[in-house]
């Protein structure tokens, strides 16, 4: 036969909840002013949060709109021709792009601003302005997208400008960048042809052979094939 339950252990376990509940209610009145500070902090953080986000949000829609202007500007005096109205034009870009640089810090808008400002500045053949705005915005978020296009900028200012140290040392820095496959070919590629122009021969098949073999069927690997070819048979190579 199956046992009977004990009716007093059965008592005992309905006289238990009541038991924790009036415990909980005591804690509860013991410790209102804490409980309900502690309820006002989280609600704090929680609004705290919420106004941040708008606010970023705001920011971003400002900057965003500053940057679409500027750029509206730079493609009109793109079109216009060289003469006293376009020096005129290029320095009002210049000016509201500095301002959003300024007024953004780390944003990306600032970021868009420098790499921009170095487009003006290299379009007017000012090659070392325009290394040096393009290093700021690479530095300014050196593990963004953009970043990555800012320092190829940079060196081909280097390249410019005739300081083919300075180019090697930026393009180094573009061919290790980590997830920028856009432009560690060229970046290749351009190391090659630097330690060509030095003499460097044997950098040089280095840089190439770097290339054919992590971009095999890139437009910059056919060419790198072709300078190995061409180094080979001036018996440059061995």
């Amino acid at each position: 036969m199956a046992s009977k339950e004990n009716p007093a252990q059965d008592k005992s376990v309905r006289e238990e909840k009541p038991s924790i509940q009036s415990r909980l209610n005591d804690f509860l009145r013991k410790n209102r002013a804490a409980v309900i500070a502690l309820f006002a902090a989280v609600l704090l953080v929680v609004a705290a949060a919420a106004l941040w986000t708008i606010v970023g949000e705001r920011i971003d829609s400002r900057a965003a709109q500053a940057l679409e202007k500027a750029k509206a500007s730079l493609q009109e005096w793109y079109g216009m021709e060289q003469g006293p109205a376009a020096t005129e034009k290029a320095n009002e870009i210049l000016a509201a792009l500095d301002s959003i640089r300024s007024k953004y810090g780390k944003r990306y808008a600032a970021q868009k601003a420098l790499v921009l400002a170095g487009r003006v500045r290299a379009r007017n053949g000012d090659w070392t302005e325009a290394e040096a705005l393009f290093r700021q915005a690479a530095d300014l978020k050196k593990d963004s997208l953009l970043a990555g296009f800012a320092l190829q900028e940079a060196a081909v200012a280097a390249e410019e400008r005739g300081d083919p140290q300075a180019a090697i040392e930026l393009w180094t820095r573009v061919a290790g960048l980590p997830g920028f496959a856009v432009g560690v070919p060229h970046a290749h590629f351009a190391l090659g042809s630097l330690y060509e122009e030095a003499k460097q021969y044997d950098k040089a098949k280095a840089e190439y052979d770097k290339l054919t073999a992590s971009f095999p069927d890139n437009d910059w690997t056919k060419l790198a094939r072709n300078r190995i070819i061409l180094l080979k048979s001036q018996g440059l190579l061995p």
